[in-house]
């Protein structure tokens, strides 16, 4: 066995190792969605089936002409696997409708009865009777279906990335960028095994954020929660910010006349205006039972903007939702030098004047 074969094997065993973990503790984590553990378990699933197919090919390209249909076999349903893993993932990411999500994959159903076909055909690829491997006419179909479901993938997670702040955004758009350019390398130049050692390291990646978000964002109003906030405040800012506080009027007699699910549906409300209005601005914090915090590093043009829109969004949920609470709000811009603590009390002292009003 060569050292080239014996450096894939050895690689794909680790990332087979690697993946086979992340499998484990998906089973432990419970803040995750079941659908969202269930369609990312399958796409670790189809990634490490294929890693073991293509270890196999490996092995079956260098054997003798009487294993050209097993070597026939397993590409089939190695490159079946494979096709499908991009999509898989997009599902996992995309928060669309059921019929939507089953639309996603036909174009990967597509490519795999080609596989198939390609036994008899040679479209995608053939594996010759003396047992030589060769790419297909129609080879370019499966790097287009493989193309669209990155892009499937970076679409579908956008509503997500949308509502994140952007230090998330720039990390799951880190991740996207480095799965596309790993699995390219390898379609552009087959040689190069690249795409699995990329596809599990952005499979880990993926978790790890997905575990940063359960820790740092509010699961109810989907902003920043106070953990997340309390950091921030420890810091010393490098350029000018302006620090919000908002507090959600007689939000306990909500609670009291119209329930607590209803009190649950204000503040997730809640949370999505302020995301809506202030998210060129800054990052939105849940600090307390109704209170919320926004730190913005925008102009003061902008942040005034921001909080004339806040204020229309409120006032068209109050027409349709008489009993929705108005929200009480009072800001500081920060001084060079001033520190985060000292702008809270002033922004905070300011909100309960514009409460009293």
């Amino acid at each position: 066995m060569s050292s080239y074969i014996l450096s894939l094997l050895i690689g794909h065993s680790l990332n087979i190792a690697a993946l086979s973990f992340l499998l484990y503790l998906l089973g432990k984590n419970i803040l995750m969605s079941k659908d969202r553990i269930h369609t990312y378990r399958l796409a670790i699933i189809l990634t490490i089936l294929a890693m073991v197919l293509e270890c196999a090919g490996i092995l079956l390209d260098r054997a003798g002409a009487s294993w050209w249909a097993a070597n026939l076999a397993v590409n089939i349903m190695g490159f079946s696997c494979s096709s499908l893993i991009p999509y898989v993932l997009a599902w996992s990411g995309s928060e669309s409708s059921l019929k939507t999500k089953r639309i996603l994959l036909l174009f990967p159903l597509c490519t795999v009865i080609l596989c198939i076909a390609s036994s008899e055909t040679g479209w995608l690829f053939t594996v010759s009777h003396s047992n030589v491997y060769s790419r297909g006419p129609l080879f370019w179909i499966y790097i287009v279906n493989y193309l669209i479901g990155v892009f499937l993938i970076v679409g579908t997670s956008y509503g997500t990335a949308s509502r994140l702040a952007r230090q998330e955004r720039r990390y799951l758009l880190g991740i996207y960028v480095f799965f596309l350019i790993g699995v390219s390398t390898q379609i552009l130049y087959p040689e190069v095994h690249t795409s699995w050692q990329c596809i599990t390291l952005c499979l880990l990646l993926y978790y790890i954020f997905q575990r940063e978000i359960q820790f740092r964002y509010d699961p109810l109003t989907g902003v920043l929660n106070r953990a997340a906030f309390d950091k921030e405040m420890e810091t010393t800012p490098q350029n000018p910010k302006i620090l919000v506080i908002l507090d959600v009027d007689n939000f306990k007699a909500i609670n009291n006349s119209h329930g607590h699910v209803e009190g649950d549906r204000i503040l997730s409300t809640v949370g999505r205006i302020l995301r809506k209005c202030f998210i060129k601005c800054g990052n939105c914090y849940r600090i307390g039972g109704d209170e919320f915090a926004i730190l913005s590093d925008s102009s003061e043009v902008a942040f005034r903007s921001a909080i004339r829109k806040l204020i229309r969004r409120v006032e068209r949920e109050r027409a349709h939702t008489p009993w929705f609470p108005n929200i009480s709000y009072g800001y500081h811009v920060l001084q060079p030098g001033e520190s985060l603590p000292a702008a809270f009390q002033k922004a905070d002292a300011q909100m309960y004047r514009y409460k009293r009003r």
